[in-house]
């Protein structure tokens, strides 16, 4: 199993050129993102290319504009060995930020959506061990209800500031962190928030090729391919 601890997500990807090579135009798309998140029109930024091409690398320069910027950056990735979990890269966003600031700040913002936060990932118990269980409803209820609730905890953190949240390999995404994405971006549309996604171009399935669908269809999404370095690059 991977280790999905904040800190190890990109611990173990090789040695980082100081320097950003032949990305000027693909980081002004990002910055472009990011200054409309600030402004309050929140949108999608899809990083997309071959293996190897400098997705992650691209998706970090544009978590560290954000910081510098000031906003709250949440990262999360998804590995192919958890396909079949549910919310599995949604529980790096939570545990990323439960793990980045002061109980008290986490417990205000998560207390709204506490509930369902808990019945989705089990381990945040302890945080709210005095809240009372919620009532079952049946699962597409309480699907919803879960979509709900995790939005508006981020539509809370963005109104103390603006919020990026950036998950890579979407391609191993498993189907129900993808729709909450759609919901989310759908959502915070009119929010201080931006979402990244990083994919490969090459394995893109029928879930992802749904959602990509959809983020077009809606107008939700900058694109931003990847294409190899030239010979002078």
């Amino acid at each position: 199993m991977h280790d999905r601890r904040p800190g190890a997500l990109f611990s173990e990807r090789g040695v980082i050129c100081p320097v950003l090579v032949g990305r000027e135009s693909a980081l002004g798309t990002a910055r472009a993102v990011l200054a409309r998140a600030r402004g309050g029109a929140g949108g999608v930024l899809l990083i997309a290319g071959e293996a190897g091409i400098g997705k992650s690398r691209l998706i970090r320069e544009a978590a560290a504009e954000a910081r510098g910027q000031g906003f709250l950056v949440l990262e999360g990735a998804c590995f192919e060995a958890d396909r079949a979990v549910p919310y599995a890269p949604v529980l790096d966003l939570v545990r990323g930020f439960s793990t980045s600031a002061s109980p008290a700040a986490v417990a205000h913002a998560l207390a709204p959506a506490a509930p369902e936060l808990v019945r989705a990932f089990p381990e945040l118990g302890r945080m709210f061990a005095d809240r009372a269980p919620l009532e079952p409803l049946d699962p597409e209820q309480e699907r919803r209800r879960f979509f709900h609730a995790f939005a508006e905890t981020v539509a809370r953190l963005g109104r103390t500031q603006p919020v990026l949240l950036a998950i890579e390999d979407l391609h191993w995404g498993d189907e129900a962190s993808l729709d909450l994405l759609l919901h989310l971006a759908r959502r915070l549309a009119v929010q201080p928030v931006a979402l990244a996604f990083s994919y490969r171009s090459e394995e893109v399935g029928p879930r992802l090729d749904r959602l990509l669908a959809e983020l077009d269809r809606s107008r939700l999404a900058t694109e931003l391919p990847l294409a190899r370095f030239s010979a002078a690059e």
